[in-house]
This record gives C-alpha cells, sequence and structure tokens, in this order.
C-alpha cells in the first residue's frame, strides 16, 4: 500500500442528489492536486517570521528572504541540477512562464516555433504572433509523431532560429512525450527546447540533464498547484547562459540597483533582476517543499508503481464497459502514460457525464474540450464544418452539442477502489437514462439538478 504524507481533504464528504452523503472522490488531479498536511504545517510555521523579501533589515525580512532564496536550490536538485547550470525565475503559475519566456525571447514571424498539436492552450496561444507556427500531429495512440518532427525540422532548417515548445505529457490522454530524444533531434538542427511540465511534474522524475549533453533541456516550465502545493506561483527555469543574456520583461521595484529621473540600472544579481515587485513567497516556498516530498520522501519509482496499479485496475474494468469509448488509452502501460482516463459514453453529452458523476456518486472529474478545441475534435472524429459549427453555436451562447470528454485524474490519494468506483458509476449511469431530466444545462454550459444552477459562497465570507 502506498504510504504519503497525509492530504487535506481526504475526508471530505458531499450530498449527493438523493440526499445520501458519500465521501468525495477527487479525479481532478490533472487540473490541481489537494496539498499536503505536512506542506500546509511548515507554511504556517513559515509564516510566524513572515516578512518582506528582499527589503529591510528587521530580522523577519531577513528570515524570510533566507528561506525564499534556499528554494531555489531545492527546485534545481528536483530537476537534477545545479544554480551553476540553471537560473530559476519565479512567475504566476505556468501559463505566466511561458507568456513571459515569449516576451523575453528574441524571436520574430522569421523564426519558427514546433508544437505539438496536443498542446494546451497556455503553450499554443503565447507563440502565435511571435512566430511561425508548424504543428507535429500525434498518432492514433496520442504519441508524438516522431517522424513528421524530424522532417519538420529539416524543412525549416535554414530559418533563423527555432524553437520547439512541447509538453512532457498531454493534459487530455496523459501520454509521455520522449523529451530528451526532442531536444537530441532539436539540438541537431540548431533549435532551442521548451518543456511544459505542467502535467508531467507530479509524476515522472525530471532530470534536465538527460543522459549526455545533447539531450539536455533549454527551458522548463510548472505550476505548484499541479504537485501538491496549493499557494499559487510557477517558476520558469532555462540554462543560466540563455536567461542571463535576456532583458526582463517586468520593470519596477527589486530588479534594480539605482535608479534616476532619465536611466535606471538592473540588478546585477540575475534573481533579483528577473523579479520586479513583492514575489509569491509562499507559493515558491510550498513548491519548494513539495519538490522534497515527492523527489525524496516519497520517490518517483514509488509513484510509477502507483500509477501502473491504477492504470492497471482500469485495463480490467475499462474492459468490460462496452458502452465506454476511451482515448489514447496505450494499453494503460504506465511506462507510456501517467494516470489519466479520457472517455465519453456511447451518445451522452459529456458535461452530463460528469454532472451526474458529481451530484449522483460524488466523484469529481473534468469535462469538455479542456483547453484543447482542435485535438479533442480531432479525438471526437469532427471534421472542419462540424467543428466550426460547435464554435459558432459556443460563441452564441449555445452549449447543446455533444462536443467534449470526460476525463478522470488520479494522483497520490487514490488507489485502485476508486478505479472500481468510477466503472461502476459509469455503468449505473449508462443504465439510467431516465435520470437525465433530473438535470438542465445553465448558461455558463454546465449541467445543474433541477432547480440548483449555482452555489451560493456568501457564507463563507462571514467572519
Amino acid at each position: 500500500m502506498l504510504r504519503i504524507p497525509e492530504l487535506i481533504g481526504s475526508d471530505y464528504f458531499v450530498n449527493t442528489i438523493d440526499a445520501k452523503r458519500v465521501k468525495y472522490l477527487n479525479l481532478d488531479n490533472a487540473a490541481t492536486t489537494p496539498t499536503f498536511k505536512l506542506i500546509l504545517n511548515k507554511v504556517t510555521e513559515f509564516l510566524e517570521t513572515y516578512g518582506s523579501i528582499h527589503r529591510g533589515s528587521g530580522q523577519k525580512s531577513q528570515v524570510s528572504t533566507a528561506i525564499y532564496e534556499e528554494a531555489v536550490p531545492v527546485i534545481l536538485n528536483f530537476l537534477g541540477v545545479t544554480q551553476k547550470e540553471y537560473a530559476l525565475i519565479v512567475t504566476h503559475n505556468t501559463t505566466s512562464s511561458i507568456n513571459k519566456l515569449t516576451r523575453m525571447l528574441d524571436i520574430s514571424e522569421e523564426d519558427t516555433i514546433f508544437l505539438s498539436e496536443f498542446e494546451h492552450s497556455a503553450n499554443d496561444l503565447p507563440w502565435r504572433k511571435k512566430a511561425t507556427v508548424v504543428r507535429i500531429p500525434a498518432d492514433e495512440n496520442g504519441l508524438l509523431d516522431m517522424e513528421y518532427f524530424e522532417n519538420a525540422l529539416r524543412k525549416f532548417k535554414s530559418k533563423r532560429k527555432k524553437f520547439v515548445a512541447i509538453s512532457g505529457a498531454s493534459n487530455i490522454t496523459g501520454a509521455l512525450t520522449p523529451i530528451h530524444e526532442i531536444a537530441k533531434l532539436a539540438h541537431g538542427y540548431g533549435a532551442f527546447v521548451m518543456v511544459d511540465a505542467a502535467q508531467l511534474v507530479a509524476h515522472r522524475e525530471i532530470n534536465l540533464r538527460g543522459s549526455r549533453a545533447t539531450e539536455e533541456i533549454d527551458f522548463i516550465c510548472f505550476s505548484g498547484h499541479k504537485m501538491y502545493a496549493p499557494f499559487g506561483g510557477g517558476v520558469l527555469v532555462g540554462r543560466r547562459e540563455y536567461l542571463e543574456r535576456m532583458i526582463p520583461d517586468d520593470f519596477g521595484g527589486g530588479n534594480v540597483d539605482f535608479v534616476t529621473n532619465d536611466s535606471f540600472d538592473l540588478a546585477k544579481d540575475f534573481f533579483k533582476r528577473a523579479t520586479a515587485g513583492t514575489p509569491n513567497v509562499l507559493g515558491i516556498v510550498s513548491m519548494a517543499l513539495s519538490c522534497l516530498i515527492l523527489k525524496e520522501q516519497i520517490g518517483f519509482k514509488t509513484i510509477f508503481g502507483h500509477e501502473q496499479s491504477i492504470l492497471a485496475r482500469a485495463k480490467e474494468k475499462f474492459s468490460k464497459l462496452s458502452n465506454v469509448k476511451t482515448y489514447c488509452d496505450l494499453d494503460y502501460n504506465a511506462k507510456n502514460k501517467c494516470s489519466i482516463l479520457t472517455f465519453n459514453i456511447a451518445d451522452m453529452h459529456p458535461g452530463l457525464v460528469a454532472a451526474r458523476l458529481g451530484h449522483e456518486f460524488g466523484i469529481g472529474v473534468r469535462q469538455g474540450a479542456i483547453c484543447q478545441f482542435s485535438y479533442v475534435a480531432k479525438l471526437l472524429g469532427i471534421d472542419q464544418n462540424e467543428f466550426q459549427t460547435i464554435r459558432a453555436d459556443v460563441l452564441s451562447g449555445t452549449y447543446n452539442q455533444k462536443f467534449g470528454i470526460v476525463r478522470a485524474s488520479f494522483g497520490l490519494g487514490n488507489a485502485e477502489e476508486d478505479v472500481d468506483r468510477l466503472a461502476e458509476a459509469l455503468c449505473i449511469i449508462f443504465k439510467s437514462p431516465e435520470k437525465e431530466k433530473n438535470y438542465l444545462l445553465n448558461s455558463n454550459g454546465e449541467f445543474w439538478p433541477n432547480g440548483k444552477q449555482s452555489l451560493d459562497a456568501k457564507e463563507f465570507y462571514k467572519i
């Protein structure tokens, strides 16, 4: 049995539509993970000494600054590198990290950006106005077409600059990307590589060096909220020789050494120079703590084994659900994917499936396009004409199209029995279509039980 530090909210109970009270089953870890109680305790300890970072000579300020700065080598060690090789920039989240990198890079429409077709919108939209985008398709299993990728690199070999921005793991299917093989190919054609590790970071060990120099990852970014650190915050990590040459995209207090009425001098220290204003101290500290827990206290070999047991149970259970269509299951092998199950029930709106799982069984999942509209359309076999019709309906406020998928994503707080509970619920849902009449579609495109279209959070703010 997997032994992990206690997760906050693991004993949370909810009321179902038929007035039962059941233990909540969180299967939306790919979006946001719960936090370790150990992190909350350490952050509470830190708050006793919480003060202004890099400001003032008070002891709280000095203690806070020291703890904040020590987070950097902890996170870099988690990635298998040192401060001599790589530098770190504190950001708001993964999306913020990618946007920041696109602003700091000296790229233009004359340059080429290679993206997979399964990129999250966060690793797609920021690049579009920066350079010419080349999309690398995935095969029928959801794996990157490496032959197509190499041919594309060869085709654009003469371009001024080439940049590969790739997800380490798909947030739709969980399919793992061979990031070091990609880096080796990219570097062979003079391209730089950035890995969006938001989905990968809590599932598999990352070593930015790879096994040889040509496999090094140039840049990587990820967020704390997907790795059991809930206080917001993300990081952009890159090879020091590259990041230190870039001009910061934000300016203000904290990243300058001196200011006059008509000039300013950026801080010589890179860590200060890259951060304007007061950073999200709790976010970076909690992320560093999570790095220690995941790598040293639990260990990624243990995490891999845990996910394989869940996927093996999923293979056993889902193969018996004849009315459930799965996407890119990759034979439920943890060597090829992390613990994400993507599926639909035949002839049923994915939003309705998710609503019924939530309100009848207390199971929380994600549904819809999940920030990948075109790729989901491909998985569903939707052609361009139908895709544009769906787009027009959505923009007009019509959400009755059965467009989307259901995603169940498992984390450290889950066990094999949770697969059983999900499979049983899906079986009941398919056999009881008459209960669909208990739900209505609200103006936000979400299914809710009749007479209950939202939640009132005013009570929370009564202090």
